[in-house]
């Protein structure tokens, strides 16, 4: 009869070796198990480019600081108050544990809404920058005149 050692020490082991070996338990398995499943949930939360409190946040905080640099008031005052009116949204987001549904009632409110706000400031920009353009015409025709 042959007898099987341990690599590592001349203990002898038996022929049914899977006796000696540690077996992970129930619990060790279903929680491996779950965190494989939220780490692929995340992976496909990043991949299909998910909406989340955080990214939404930075939009907002982004698009209010365009918003700042605006040099007409009335443009300024109108954006200012659209963003105002969705900010209470973006902190119960943050801030408030929610169903999905919920959720989703939430992201479809606020994204169409920062959608707006985008292309108010845009707006404005391409106004402002024909505005400058005409006035740098103007100046170049008054140069070539005299």
């Amino acid at each position: 009869m042959r007898r099987f050692y341990c690599p590592h020490s001349k203990i002898p082991l038996c022929k049914n070796i899977d006796k000696h070996l540690p077996r992970a338990n129930s619990s060790q398995i279903s929680l491996f198990i779950l965190s494989g499943i939220i780490l692929f949930m995340g992976l496909l939360d990043f991949i299909m480019r998910r909406q989340n409190a955080y990214k939404l946040r930075k939009e907002y905080d982004r698009l209010r600081e365009h918003t700042d640099k605006i040099h007409k008031i009335d443009q300024r005052l109108e954006i200012l108050r659209m963003l105002d009116q969705i900010e209470p949204s973006i902190i119960s987001l943050e801030e408030h544990h929610m169903s999905n549904y919920e959720k989703k009632k939430v992201y479809g409110y606020v994204i169409p809404q920062l959608r707006k706000v985008k292309f108010m400031i845009n707006e404005s920009k391409k106004s402002a920058k024909e505005k400058e353009n005409v006035f740098k015409n103007f100046k170049d025709e008054e140069h070539d005149m005299h």
